[in-house]
């Protein structure tokens, strides 16, 4: 009998700790929901725009993968469940620890495949009320005729290319009259006209003072009359400064007048810092590219040189055309500063200071065509968009980013501005351009 008492007594204990764990588990599960539906202080459902905007309603396509994003804070810690449903559908559920300052998100990817309006909603497992929804509109795909597409883009780029044929022969037409009020015989006018002419359209922009604004305008709309009158300008300047020396024989020592490309007083020196500028007209150059040199008594005979000091340097390829010398620095130049000097004979000019961005290439973007759209497009009806150019030269990486253009649809033609240039191993980008 003793022992049949200590066995029902402890089967007794059993029963009642069984009982107080379930006691305690039903306390704590209701202090939990207790604490989610006083404690969750805004649940919110949204879908991801750009900039990280949150969008309450977007437009996407039939067969595009859409993701929506929930966010939660709570003042109480909790441990629930949230489902996420989507009209019509079956709800997805997920796991949810909630604690105090901090915010919980989770995403919820899905591919609507009919078109229509969706009510996307979240809800939370608690004694509260706590959800929140956001809205999809799904439209049809929109169809492209690839070779109709095709076929526009080659009429582009050959309007791009016959503009630029009549950019340069207009730039002939403001020299021809140009030289016309000079004084000149006919045959002299000819003389240098057909000179000028042997050029490429990039030799004539520089010579003519194009600035960096000048060539994406001029591609899209031509030369137009501010434009026209500029160039005039800078060239009236140029050939007053040679066209007395073009036809006398020279006499005295060679002079530099002015070298160009040059970066122009005030312009930003970095995209990086566009608070340091350019305290004076600064000539530069790019190794493998040229640099024309303005003066008086230049003849074919005239070589340009290029040093790090006056009269300490190498002779570099020199052409004499239309009164001006072109010449071109070589590939394995280094990046520094040097000087510039013109010899005729036994004569030597003045020496100018010049940067040189060694070791280079150049890449200008000048327009884009969109394609297609991308497939999400994060609640907008149209695309906005950029380009990022990144150059890699051994260990070194550069990337620099291009205006955003906005309302950019399927088949729509947008420019770009941007230039990029890269030196000696890692990439500099001498001021802020616009090619």
């Amino acid at each position: 009998m003793k022992i049949l008492g200590i066995i029902g007594t402890t089967g007794m204990s059993k029963i009642a700790i069984f009982l107080l764990v379930l006691a305690l588990i039903f306390v704590v599960t209701l202090a939990n929901f207790a604490c989610l539906a006083i404690g969750v202080k805004s649940v919110e459902v949204y879908f991801e725009g750009k900039n990280g905007r949150k969008l309450e309603s977007v437009t996407v396509e039939v067969g595009e993968e859409t993701v929506a994003t929930v966010e939660i804070t709570s003042g109480l810690p909790g441990l629930t469940l949230g489902f996420w449903s989507i009209e019509g559908g079956t709800s997805t559920p997920n796991l949810v620890f909630l604690m105090p300052g901090q915010t919980y998100k989770a995403k919820f990817s899905f591919t609507p495949q009919d078109v229509g309006k969706y009510e996307v909603s979240y809800r939370l497992l608690s004694l509260g009320s706590n959800s929140d929804n956001a809205f999809l509109k799904v439209k049809s795909i929109k169809k492209m005729d690839k070779g109709k597409l095709w076929e526009e883009l080659k009429n582009r780029i050959k309007d791009a290319i016959l503009k630029q044929q009549q950019a340069s022969e207009e730039l002939d037409e403001i020299l021809k009259d140009i030289l016309s009020k000079q004084g000149l015989t006919p045959q002299q006018q000819e003389s240098v006209l057909d000179s000028f002419k042997q050029l490429s359209l990039a030799d004539k922009l520089v010579i003519a003072g194009a600035s960096q604004e000048d060539l994406p305008q001029i591609l899209k709309q031509g030369i137009t009359a501010k434009i026209r009158g500029k160039f005039r300008q800078n060239l009236e300047s140029v050939y007053k400064i040679v066209l007395p020396h073009i036809f006398s024989p020279p006499s005295g020592s060679p002079t530099i007048t002015m070298v160009k490309p040059y970066f122009k007083k005030g312009d930003p020196k970095s995209l990086l810092d566009k608070s340091k500028k350019w305290e004076k007209d600064t000539p530069y150059g790019v190794a493998g590219n040229k640099i024309y040199v303005i003066g008086r008594g230049f003849n074919r005979q005239c070589r340009v040189w290029l040093g790090t000091s006056p009269g300490q340097g190498q002779a570099l390829e020199t052409n004499y055309v239309a009164g001006l010398l072109i010449a071109k620095i070589p590939e394995e130049v280094p990046n520094g500063d040097y000087y510039v000097w013109v010899t005729r004979g036994g004569s030597k000019s003045n020496a100018v200071q010049i940067k040189i961005y060694g070791n280079a290439y150049i890449l200008r973007l000048t327009g884009g065509l969109c394609i297609k759209e991308s497939e999400w497009d994060q609640g907008t009806d149209s695309d906005e968009v950029y380009f990022i150019v990144v150059v890699m030269t051994g260990e070194y990486y550069w990337g620099v980013r291009s205006q955003v253009i906005g309302d950019v649809d399927s088949g729509e033609e947008y420019p770009i501005q941007l230039q990029f240039f890269g030196f000696e191993g890692k990439a500099f980008v001498p001021y802020d351009t616009v090619y």
